[in-house]
């Protein structure tokens, strides 16, 4: 599923989906797998077989040649002009509000490697140790080398509003979140896909109830009459997508034309600013 966004085992019924699955019938019929190699997907049966003494355990897979390609980090490296950006837009992210946060979060989960393969780029830079997290001295190390001076405060305040987790690491997700404008304006369809999967009830407006599934544990009325008053700018107790497009472009930079032409456009970012 994590190579090509299809399930291994489809069927109309659920007894042919068991069916299949008791069986091993599977079938790479995605168009996803014709741009995959053939390693991957030997991998894959691998991984996939009913045998359990055919079938790879963990300390096999991680050995298998597929899984174990290494990638050095010099092989990695964004332009200089993409970490400016990257900077930029993480300096900015400091003052953004938590509902703000929420969405970029959605958008970022949704993203294709296509749409954001330079900020990925971005993430490996500050990962300087190559472990799949930023911890805070790769993050400050990355900070004190962008044209911007930054205090220790400040670079321990940036860290903390990236670090939504809040456990002193800063993820591939949060991190992307937090970079994202950095490719340019985010255009209205993919807020239109942020907002639709922010209204799980599909009124068309995030209500209270739509905050209480999002926000779990976290919720409070105090946060959500916060979120309201933020974007809710008629009053009525909900927002709807106008207000909520409004809002999440209201202050919004562009910084997409830093980036070389042969970055191209992508769903993202639009190549000019314009109005809101």
């Amino acid at each position: 599923m994590l190579l090509s966004n299809t399930k291994p085992f489809y069927g109309r019924k659920r007894r042919n989906v068991v069916n299949k699955i008791l069986s091993g019938e599977f079938a790479f019929y995605s168009k996803s797998w014709k741009s995959l190699s053939d390693e991957s997907k030997y991998f894959v049966r691998a991984l996939i077989e009913v045998n359990s003494k055919k079938r790879l355990n963990a300390e096999q897979a991680l050995k298998h040649p597929w899984l174990d390609e290494q990638f050095p980090l010099c092989d990695r490296i964004p332009e200089k002009t993409t970490l400016d950006c990257v900077h930029e837009s993480i300096s900015v992210y400091g003052n953004v509000s938590e509902f703000k946060k929420m969405a970029l979060m959605v958008i970022a989960h949704q993203s294709t490697t296509d749409e954001i393969i330079e900020l990925r780029k971005a993430f490996d830079a500050y990962d300087t140790a190559n472990n799949g997290t930023i911890s805070f001295q790769e993050f400050h190390d990355a900070m004190q080398n962008s044209n911007a001076s930054y205090t220790d405060k400040d670079i321990e305040t940036l860290f903390k509003s990236v670090d939504i987790g809040n456990d002193n690491e800063i993820y591939y997700l949060e991190f992307l979140a937090a970079t994202l404008e950095a490719r340019g304006r985010i255009t209205e369809e993919r807020l239109a896909v942020a907002f639709d999967r922010l209204d799980s009830d599909d009124s068309g407006y995030l209500s209270r109830d739509n905050f209480r599934e999002i926000l779990g544990s976290e919720y409070t009325d105090e946060k959500v009459d916060a979120f309201l008053k933020e974007v809710d700018s008629d009053g009525d107790g909900r927002i709807s997508f106008e207000e909520f497009l409004v809002y999440f472009h209201k202050d919004q930079k562009v910084h997409v034309h830093k980036f070389r032409p042969e970055f191209g456009e992508s769903s993202l970012g639009e190549s000019e600013p314009t109005s809101p």
